[in-house]
């Protein structure tokens, strides 16, 4: 059975991905903050994972979740992130340091902890 993971997995287009894996027969690591959304996940391929990707203690928490179950995965998939539309300058420090800190480091260490488990599985890193 191929294995993946999704970053942002419990909602809006990490949830469908999710989703669309799941029904093909994938077994699917869901990362997401929101708990409550990751516990109304009802799939029997879908393993849900708490994951705040801005804090290594959690991602690091999440890898040792992941590891219970499988040491190797097809594919990490980076969908979790906010956007934003406005003009740079003007726009506040406190959210673009967020947007920074969940599109960019977020991404970075979720790649960074979870490469073993691609390597071994010979998988890929797509970055949403």
């Amino acid at each position: 059975m191929k294995q993946v993971l999704i970053t942002g997995a419990a909602g809006g287009l990490g949830g469908a991905a999710a989703s669309y894996f799941a029904e093909k027969g994938v077994k699917v690591y869901a990362l997401d903050i929101n708990q409550d959304a990751l516990d109304r996940i009802n799939n029997p391929n879908i393993i849900p994972v708490y994951c705040n990707i801005t804090d290594k203690v959690s991602v690091e928490s999440a890898v040792r979740e992941v590891m219970k179950a499988t040491d190797r995965l097809d594919a990490v998939i980076n969908m979790a992130g906010v956007l934003y539309m406005g003009s740079a300058v003007e726009t506040d420090e406190a959210l673009m340091d967020r947007i920074l800190k969940i599109n960019m480091l977020g991404m970075y260490t979720v790649n960074k902890y979870f490469f073993p488990f691609v390597k071994v599985g010979g998988g890929r890193i797509i970055n949403v």
